[in-house]
This record gives structure tokens, sequence and C-alpha cells, in this order.
């Protein structure tokens, strides 16, 4: 498993990736998203989650809830926060502030935050207090898709997404524009020109050939609208 810088790095390339698919499928906007340092997933098949990062504090705290888990049936007298107890303070502060506060849900009258998987970091080493095979199998196995190297990461977007070259050249220079900014820890909101992610061969924006003239592909706001929520706007 990689390291939370890594991870976040990570998180941050798939949301890129996810932008680029909902030019495509603007259905699936909501299935990636950040709200701050919180980056939030939904697979629409009954799995979602949100990882919050800090790091400042070299720190994150990950919930996620597969709704087919038998586990989902501990609810309501279980406690998410629960799944944190062998975590240091400040981590179980995080995700009772943070990351629990994206998985809300009902069951039998009571509405509560409510996972049945967490994982976390120490020393910036990504932790997680069970048999990884459980894990996997109550909603942790998005965890490892995104926590693979840059280059398996690619390639599972590349699928799951059924991204081609031109799309996936896109993302890396997005991706690389976001990375610069972090690295002079600029304030200034990156600016992607659009001519600059234009594919060779003339068609419209990100690669994708506009319906008609001046229109824009169908997921063209969903799409600005995802990758506005890491602060890179498309001039």
């Amino acid at each position: 498993m990689i390291d939370i810088a890594q991870l976040y790095d990570n998180c941050v390339y798939s949301s890129i990736a996810h932008a680029l698919f909902v030019l495509k499928e603007p259905f699936f906007s909501a299935s990636q998203s950040w709200d701050g340092m919180n980056y939030s997933f939904n697979d629409f098949r009954g799995t979602r989650g949100t990882i919050s990062f800090d790091l400042n504090g070299n720190i994150l705290a990950g919930a996620i809830r597969d709704d087919k888990s038998e586990r989902c049936n501990r609810y309501p007298e279980f406690k998410a926060i629960e799944l944190f107890a062998n975590t240091p303070g400040n981590v179980k502060c995080l995700a009772e502030t943070e990351a629990l506060q994206y998985l809300f849900d009902e069951k039998d009258g009571v509405t509560q935050p409510m996972a049945t998987v967490a994982f976390w970091s120490v020393g910036g080493e990504i932790v997680i207090d069970e048999d990884i095979a459980d894990f996997k199998a109550n909603g942790g196995e998005y965890l490892f898709a995104i926590g693979a190297s840059h280059d398996e990461l690619r390639d599972y977007w590349r699928g799951e997404y059924d991204l081609g070259d031109e799309e996936l050249e896109t993302v890396g220079l997005i991706y690389e524009r976001f990375k610069a900014r972090e690295a002079i820890r600029s304030e200034d909101v990156p600016i992607i020109k659009s001519k600059d992610v234009q594919a060779p061969k003339k068609r419209g924006l990100f690669g994708h050939k506009k319906k008609a003239v001046e229109q824009e592909p169908d997921g063209y706001a969903e799409c600005i609208a995802s990758l506005g929520e890491l602060g890179i706007v498309i001039e």
C-alpha cells in the first residue's frame, strides 16, 4: 500500500480522469467529488466512501459503506466511530468531524453515519486494522484500486472509463499542471488553456468532437464543475 502523499495524488489523478469521463457520461458526475480536502466516491452499486486528508498533520481518515455488507445489520446500535477505536486522537477527530459526516443514512428511524470499513494513517503509513480479505469483502476494494502505482492507476481508469490515449494524455497534462501549483504552494488558481488540452486532430475540447458549431459536449458543465472542485479552471 502506498503512503498518504501518494494516495492523495492518486485521488487527484482519479478525479481528473473522472472529469474527462463525465464529458461522455454526465449522469455519473457524482461518482467522484472533492469538498475541501475530503475526497468522496460512489460506484452507484451500493458502495460509497470518503477519505479526509490532513496533509499538514500527515494523517488521513477514510470510511466506506457497502450496502450489501452484512455489517450494515449492526446499525443503528453500532456507531461508525467505533471503527476508529484504535486510532490516535487526532485521527479519530478527523474521522468524526470530516469523513463520517459524508456517510449519514437512516436505518430503523435513526439517522447517523454508517460505514462498514475504515482505514487511516499513522506517520504517513496507511493502516487497515483487520484482515485484508475481510476489508475488501466489506467495501474496501476501491482503496486498493486507487492505492496502486501511477501506471496501474492510469490503466485502471483507462478500463473503467474507456479513455483513449488522447484523453489520458489530457488527464496527465492537467494533473501535472495541478502538481506544479502544489509544488510551489501557490494559492493562484491553476489555469488550463483550452488550446492546450485539445487533441492534435483538431477535435473539440478534451478530444471530444463537438456535435455542432459552438456546442459543447453534453457533459461539459459537469466536467468543468468537477475540475473546479480541485481549483482547476479551463479558459
